[in-house]
């Protein structure tokens, strides 16, 4: 179930499956963000990076199909699906010269096969993978617990709907006892037909879910796709898939408003059950002879339609009562129950293909974003600092780094904050890189911001980049800006601020050169095509420094 609320593509699943095997802690949907939004996924090198991003020391090889038995396990591999059509990643866990188990896809299940045949339907690469001393996600947590709660809310969504209903089943059970039994079977039947429907409605707008395909692929003559997106599958505009899911959830909200046991309903539901049987016969002719495939899902509903007629037939509900007994509050109600999960259901389904659209459209537009050439394309058309940065501010990394990123900032900005441990990141991961912050402060008594800026630079002054590390850490990451309290945490000596008055007017002087006009505002440099020279350029509005991670591969 969770693959149905959760989908994640098959790279990713895979990922993660390898992860959990290294005993590695990543939250599913903090994986799925970073390997959806990597510029060369769903290749494997983006499953490299990932890994690497996580702690995880990999190499990503060509092997023989023949040195596949002498690798250590568990490793990740891709391998030609079983129709020899498609190329999939898996993770093998155990192997040896007889023998292979590996995860796969089209079953979403761990299976077990003979070596040989294995290596026919491998593709000749391998990543090995061995989890670090701290490999993991860092707020992991956090996540995981965020995941959780996300995972309830839905199922409760999901579920809610069915739960009253068993209540009320129940509740008539215990009051009529074997009276009540077949009103409960056709209820319970308006449960699971609503619950068909709403898996046809979810196909229709997301045909690649790992759940549904695998119920939707599960022969060779079963095929949702053919039959659902047939031309058969609407009248008059509108899919029987709604048609279909407005009918149960409308018969169940009936059964459920006019009483389960209750003589009006059950002789409006026999009459409306035999209104409905034609299209079962329909249904199952079009799969048969037109379409010539099956859908699981849709032969599902024809025998719930068919029990529906079986039952009232089987109570003879229609001659519990004359029509005239129908009252108008009953007829109000049957209107009721059935527009308005009609409406509801034509409403939904436009905003969530529009959803996934979205999602796609996103992850198409960040990986063209993380592209390296378009984003060198981007940056070269922005705004070039021609003033020298040199002596300015603090300076962290590797002072003769190729790659320079320059930080204006203002020490009670919040996005400034916010872009600390991004950048602090990208410097853990890189040794080829350089990053310069400077301050907007005056040096003008009245000025509050001057006063962290000084102690900043007064830290970097003792040449001490552990302590300056922690500093920054210290007002950055903290949810306050106190700077008296901040002050009495990490002491300096007498006089190191004085001696920072003519730092501070140096870097405002630049600022007020440069047309700093908020902060923070970020520039990157750019080594020349003979790489003796390199320009700043500010970055373009659309990245983040978090983008920075993909683009400069750190």
């Amino acid at each position: 179930m969770k693959q149905l609320i959760f989908p994640v593509s098959g790279e990713v699943a895979s990922t993660k499956l390898l992860l959990d095997h290294l005993k590695v802690k990543v939250s599913l949907t903090t994986l799925a963000t970073e390997m959806e939004s990597h510029p060369d996924f769903p290749g494997i090198l983006s499953v490299s990076d990932i890994l690497s991003k996580f702690g995880v020391e990999n190499l990503l090889a060509k092997f023989d199909a023949e040195q596949l038995p002498q690798l250590p396990a568990p490793f990740l591999t891709q391998i030609s699906s079983h129709d020899g059509i498609g190329v999939y990643f898996t993770v093998v866990r155990k192997i040896d010269e007889r023998q292979v188990t590996y995860y796969d896809k089209e079953t979403r299940s761990w299976k077990t096969a003979a070596t040989e045949n294995f290596q026919k339907n491998y593709m000749g690469l391998v990543l090995l993978a061995e989890a670090g001393e701290h490999a993991g996600e860092a707020d992991y947590q956090q996540h995981i617990n965020a995941e959780k709660r996300q995972l309830t809310l839905q199922y409760a969504k999901l579920f809610i709907l069915p739960f009253i209903s068993l209540l009320a089943m129940a509740a008539a059970l215990f009051l009529e006892g074997w009276n009540a039994l077949l009103p409960v079977g056709f209820t319970l039947t308006a449960v699971l037909g609503a619950m068909v429907g709403f898996l046809l409605l979810w196909y229709e707008t997301d045909q690649y879910n790992p759940l549904l395909q695998q119920i939707c692929t599960a022969g060779k003559k079963v095929n949702c796709g053919a039959v659902v997106h047939s031309k058969a599958s609407k009248i008059a505009g509108i899919s029987w898939s709604i048609i279909g899911t407005s009918y149960f959830t409308g018969s169940l909200l009936f059964m459920l408003f006019s009483g389960i046991t209750s003589v009006q309903s059950l002789l409006v539901m026999s009459g409306l059950t035999v209104l409905a049987a034609p299209y079962t016969i329909f249904s199952v002719y079009y799969q048969w002879k037109v379409a010539k495939q099956w859908c699981l899902l849709c032969l599902s509903v024809q025998f719930i339609l068919l029990l529906q007629l079986l039952i009232p037939i089987a109570g003879k509900w229609h001659t519990l009562a004359p029509l005239s007994s129908i009252t108008l509050f009953t007829g109000i109600s049957f209107a009721l129950s059935y527009l308005l999960p009609f409406l509801v259901i034509t409403q939904l389904m436009p905003a969530f293909r529009a959803s996934r659209e979205a999602r796609q459209n996103k992850m198409k537009f960040n990986q063209l974003k993380h592209n390296q050439q378009i984003f060198e394309a981007l940056l070269a058309k922005q705004k070039a600092v021609e003033e020298s940065t040199t002596g300015l501010g603090i300076t962290l990394g590797n002072p003769d780094a190729r790659i320079k990123l320059v930080k204006v900032c203002n020490p009670y900005c919040g996005p400034c904050s916010k872009a600390h441990a991004p950048i602090e990141e990208l410097l853990h991961g890189s040794d080829d890189l350089q990053v310069q912050i400077i301050f907007t402060a005056t040096n003008k008594e009245d000025d509050h911001r001057s006063l962290p800026v000084k102690h900043f630079l007064a830290v970097a002054e003792s040449g001490d980049n552990r302590q300056l590390k922690e500093v920054l850490d210290g007002w950055y990451l903290s949810p306050t800006k106190d700077y008296r309290q901040f002050s009495g945490k990490y002491m300096l000596p007498d006089g190191a601020m004085a001696r920072q008055g003519k730092k501070v007017e140096a870097m405002r002087s630049w600022c007020d050169r440069a047309g700093i006009k908020a902060t923070p505002t970020f520039f990157l440099s750019m080594p020349s095509a003979d790489q003796t020279t390199t320009a700043l350029y500010q970055l373009p509005d659309i990245y983040q420094i978090k983008d920075l991670k993909y683009i400069l591969n750190v």
